[in-house]
């Protein structure tokens, strides 16, 4: 197992969203903490893991990480499809899909 390596995202991207129930815990879309709830499941395996990860989520991760999987501090700005976000707001407009 310890030849393959599983890479991983974890962001707070409810806080870049502008819907007005964001906010608002689990009511309407799961919070921070509940993804972190699930996280935890894969934190917990003893694999071989990389995790990216934006300045303010990096304490959270670490006081779950009990393997010592490798964490990439990377600001979500800064993540190679973040340049298509005007795009892709444009299309959501255009062709918008309800999943609410």
């Amino acid at each position: 197992m310890d030849k393959i390596t599983f890479i991983t995202a974890f962001y707070n991207i409810r806080d870049k969203e502008q819907n007005i129930y964001r906010n608002d815990g689990d009511n309407y879309f799961c919070n921070k903490n509940s993804y972190m709830e699930a996280f935890k499941k894969l934190l917990n395996k003893p694999i071989n893991l990389i995790i990216y990860t934006e300045p303010s989520m990096v304490n959270q991760i670490q006081s779950n990480n009990i393997h010592n999987h490798k964490i990439i501090i990377k600001p979500y700005e800064e993540l190679e499809l973040w340049k298509y976000l005007p795009i892709i707001e444009k299309n959501d407009l255009e062709y918008h899909i309800p999943n609410n």
